[in-house]
């Protein structure tokens, strides 16, 4: 399979997310987001994983840092 080449412009998720888990952070994935898009848990980026608007919601509160994309 050829992995498709990413534009010019446009950010490459795999690696801004992959330098997250590195540094031990968590990458939470809204379940109704992941569901609207017809994404499956197996699609995700490994590390990543399905989450709670009310545990995307604390989590935001208590972290030092957050990126939404």
């Amino acid at each position: 399979m050829t992995v498709p080449k990413t534009p010019d412009g446009y950010y490459k998720l795999d690696r801004i997310l992959g330098t997250v888990i590195r540094d031990s952070g968590r990458i939470l994935r809204c379940g109704t987001g992941i569901d609207a898009r017809c994404i499956q848990d197996a699609m995700l980026l490994e590390g990543a994983r399905r989450s709670t608007m009310e545990e995307l919601a604390m989590s935001t509160l208590s972290a030092e840092r957050v990126r939404v994309f």
